[in-house]
Order: C-alpha cells, then sequence, then structure tokens
C-alpha cells in the first residue's frame, strides 16, 4: 500500500518533516520489543495490507523482539496506529498508557516498584532507555541544572513529535504511580525538535 496523507495524516507529516523520511537517522534505534509489544494490544489486530511500505513487513514478519529495528520505523507504526485506530490522540495516549500499566503490573515490578522513588525511577530509566535504545539519550536527573524530577529527552532533528514524547511521558507516569505514587504525573513541560523537558509532579 502507498502512503495515504487521507488515510495517514500523522504518519505523513512525521515523515514530511524529516531530512530523508523513511531513511532518516539510520543511527538511531530501537529493540523490537517495543513495537511488538504496541501492536500485541491491538484488538481486532493490525493486518500488513493496511500499512504502507515499509513498515507494513514488521506486521507481516514481526523481527525478534531482542533485534533493533530503526526507530523512525518504530515511531511511523506508533503513528500510523493513532491514525487508523483512534479519534483523539488522548485516546490514543489512554490507551499506550494502558499497555504499560499493565506491563508494571506483573510481580516482578510490583516488588521493584515497592522501594522506589521518583529520582530513582528517573536514574534507572535513564540506564533502561540505553539499553533500548541507540542514537537518541534520556538524560538522568544528575546530569540537569536544578530540579530532581526532570528528565530530558535528546535526539536528531524532529525524530520525536510532540504527541511521541507525550507518549514517552505517559509510560513514565505508569512507572511512577506503580512506585506508589498513585497521584502523579508526568509532563511534556517543554518541546522542541532536538529535545524534549519532562517533569514529575506529584
Amino acid at each position: 500500500m502507498e502512503l495515504s496523507a487521507a488515510r495517514f495524516p500523522r504518519l505523513s507529516a512525521y515523515l514530511a518533516s524529516l531530512p530523508k523520511e523513511w531513511d532518516s537517522y539510520p543511527d538511531c534505534v530501537v529493540k523490537a520489543a517495543t513495537y511488538r509489544q504496541m501492536l500485541d494490544a491491538l484488538d481486532p489486530p493490525l493486518r500488513a495490507d493496511e500499512l504502507p511500505a515499509p513498515i507494513a513487513d514488521y506486521v507481516a514478519h514481526p523481527r525478534p523482539v531482542s533485534s533493533y529495528v530503526p526507530e523512525v520505523h518504530n515511531i511511523a507504526l506508533y503513528l500510523a496506529v493513532r491514525d487508523l485506530r483512534f479519534k483523539t490522540d488522548a485516546a490514543w495516549l489512554d490507551w499506550i498508557e494502558g499497555i504499560f500499566d499493565a506491563f508494571y503490573a506483573s510481580p516482578l515490578y510490583r516488588v521493584l516498584f515497592f522501594v522506589a522513588t521518583p529520582s530513582m525511577l528517573l536514574k534507572g530509566g535513564a540506564k533502561r532507555w540505553a539499553q533500548f535504545r541507540k542514537g537518541t539519550k534520556l538524560e538522568r536527573a544528575s546530569e540537569l541544572e536544578s530540579d530532581k524530577h526532570l528528565g530530558r529527552l535528546v535526539y536528531p532533528p524532529q525524530l520525536f513529535p510532540k504527541p511521541v514524547c507525550e507518549a514517552f511521558a505517559r509510560g513514565i507516569r505508569a512507572a511512577v504511580r506503580a512506585s506508589g505514587l498513585k497521584h502523579a504525573d508526568v509532563i511534556v513541560k517543554e518541546h522542541g525538535p532536538t529535545s524534549a523537558l519532562l517533569h514529575i509532579q506529584y
């Protein structure tokens, strides 16, 4: 299937913002587990014939969870799901957060988060980010100027649009709430072409 701006408005706008569309930033990669976890949560499942090349192949031939895929393709899959399945960004973000909620509700993570604090989670999140991604960065709180509950995403120009950064914030919020801070929030305080500032509030 060819990419249709009418069918995929957000995905089309995203690719148009990048220097080489699908082939942008080949050194920025992410573990395939990220997109597969998202696709596994879809009901009904996404079909390969619903998607444009090259991301259709990720559905037709799922990559091993430990392998790396281009970050641009990963983001494209998330935005394609937003375009095809959700009427609003809010509904899409709520669904993404639900995926993380289920993940962090596992017995192993309940034990880990029982003794966690927001600053510990942010520092641990930076390490976990580096385990799953290359070419982008979630800075630890100690690397920032002031507030210990701040985190900064750093990435090449336009790689992470604001809705995607908001999705990352929802994932971090799910982790913070799993630690016992049920009313905590994580917001995108600032967003720019090459970085986004996240703030944990509780």
